[in-house]
């Protein structure tokens, strides 16, 4: 009988290929040979055949290779974050922490992912100090109706979406949809097959808004601030505007 060895047991269970270690055979069959699950020193799990572990083919989940790639970050920054050094604690995808520097002075680890795709730029406190803005900066906006005024009246400025023109996204080649939001709701203008025609029925429902929405409101909001007991007894109601009741078709989704 010949000699124990890798090649001839069929039990891998336990044993140390690189950096994996085998724990348990699967149902699965790749080329005929028996696909074991495997724990890699970073924590990670993966799936591989034993042919490939036998062979020594794979010997990681892949974090030494990303590791053979990896960047010297010390001393760059990233919004706020300074990194300082590597530390040896790894996330599932094998990325390493680095231990980083707040400019506000503390200090915490960070994946050097979300570092360089800027997922992570300070310590926190820029975020929190983005929603106390967004505080003091929803004390100064006007709403009605969860409608702000002010960002309406903007929004005519932007084209960030699929098509390049605000309101109007691309459902698949030479096919264009159309929208437009108002009171918390987003209101479906129809799908049309040529571009022109998309943009020109968002610039008409932009007009219906700017003459039956937003001039009554300003309106009555000069009039409010010259006779704030008027506004009082007078409040701008959304219901003297239902843009779903005969001008546009109202669809499902917020604005």
């Amino acid at each position: 009988m010949k000699g124990s060895s890798k090649s001839s047991r069929v039990d891998l269970a336990g044993e140390k290929f690189g950096n994996l270690t085998a724990i348990e055979a699967t149902d699965q069959r790749e080329n005929g040979y028996i696909v074991w699950r495997c724990r890699c020193d970073c924590g990670r799990e993966v799936k591989v055949s034993r042919k490939k572990l036998l062979r020594g083919t794979v010997t990681s989940c892949g974090c030494q290779i990303r590791m053979r790639h990896r960047k010297d970050i010390r001393g760059n920054r990233y919004g706020r974050l300074t990194a300082l050094y590597p530390t040896e604690k790894r996330d599932k995808k094998g990325s390493v922490y680095w231990h980083c520097k707040c400019d506000c002075g503390r200090e915490k680890d960070i994946t050097e992912d979300k570092l360089e795709h800027g997922n992570v730029r300070s310590c926190g406190c820029l975020q929190q100090q983005t929603r106390d803005r967004i505080g003091e900066t929803r004390e100064k906006l006007h709403f009605v109706d969860g409608t702000c005024i002010e960002m309406l009246e903007r929004r005519k400025h932007r084209s960030d979406n699929t098509s390049g023109f605000r309101g109007v996204y691309v459902k698949e080649p030479g096919s264009y949809k159309v929208s437009i939001g108002l009171q918390q709701k987003r209101y479906y203008l129809g799908t049309f097959h040529d571009f022109e025609e998309a943009v020109q029925a968002r610039l008409e429902a932009e007009e219906i808004i700017e003459e039956k929405f937003l001039k009554p409101y300003r309106k009555w909001e000069q009039r409010a601030k010259e006779d704030p007991e008027w506004g009082e007894k007078n409040p701008f109601s959304p219901e003297d505007f239902q843009l779903g009741t005969g001008h546009f078709q109202s669809g499902p989704g917020d604005f």
